[in-house]
C-alpha cells in the first residue's frame, strides 16, 4: 500500500509475527529515458520492489532485531533497491523506516514484559540497596565494638597503672615511715 509516499508493508519477522512497516523511499532520476522506457510506472515499480525487499530482509530477523535493527534494515533496503532500480536509470538515496507496528496483543505483551524488566531491576537496585545498607550497618557495628573495646583496653590499662602508681606511692610512703621510726628510735638509744 501506498500512501503519500509512504510504503506500507505486512510482513512477517523470524519469529512468526506479523509486524506493518512504514517506509519512504527517496530517489533521484539520473537518466530519464530508461525511467520512462525500461518501465511501465516508475513509482510503482519501486513500491513494489520496496515491499518484496522488506518482506525478505524482515523475514531473516526476529521481532526484537527489527526495532533494533532499523539503521541495518534502511541501509540493506537502499543498496538493494538502488541495485535493482539502476536500469531503471534511477538511484535510491534514502530509505527510512517511519514505523514498525506489531499487532495489538504483541505490543501489550512487549509493554508487559518491559515492565516486568523495570519492576525486575527496581527490586534488584532495593535489594542491593538493602544488602549495601546491612553491610555498612555491620561495618558500623564492628567498628564501633572495637573501638568499644580498644576504649575499654585502655581504660584498663589506665586504672591498672594508676593501682600500680598508688601501691608504689603507698609502699614509698611506708618505706618512709618505717626509716623514720627506725631512725627515731636510733636517736632514742642515743639519747638514753
Amino acid at each position: 500500500i501506498e500512501k503519500d509516499g509512504v510504503h506500507t508493508v505486512v510482513t512477517i519477522t523470524k519469529d512468526n509475527v506479523t509486524i506493518t512497516i512504514d517506509t519512504v523511499v527517496f530517489f533521484q532520476i539520473m537518466d530519464p529515458v530508461k525511467s520512462v522506457y525500461e518501465i511501465e510506472n516508475l513509482q510503482k515499480g519501486i513500491s513494489y520492489l520496496a515491499i518484496t525487499t522488506i518482506r525478505d530482509i524482515v523475514g531473516k530477523m526476529s521481532l526484537d532485531s527489527t526495532f533494533s535493527s532499523r539503521d541495518v534494515i534502511n541501509n540493506q533496503l537502499r543498496i538493494l533497491l538502488d541495485e535493482a532500480t539502476d536500469k531503471w536509470g534511477c538511484k535510491v538515496t534514502r530509505v527510512e523506516i517511519k514505523d514498525i507496528n506489531p499487532p495489538k496483543d504483541i505490543r501489550d505483551a512487549m509493554e508487559k514484559q518491559m515492565n516486568a524488566e523495570r519492576n525486575k531491576r527496581a527490586v534488584i537496585l532495593q535489594a542491593e540497596g538493602d544488602r549495601q545498607s546491612a553491610i555498612t550497618i555491620a561495618e558500623g557495628d564492628k567498628q564501633a565494638k572495637i573501638l568499644n573495646a580498644e576504649a575499654e583496653k585502655e581504660a584498663n590499662i589506665t586504672i591498672a597503672e594508676g593501682y600500680k602508681e598508688s601501691k608504689i606511692l603507698e609502699a614509698e610512703g611506708e618505706a618512709r615511715f618505717i626509716k623514720e621510726v627506725a631512725e627515731a628510735k636510733a636517736r632514742e638509744v642515743e639519747l638514753v
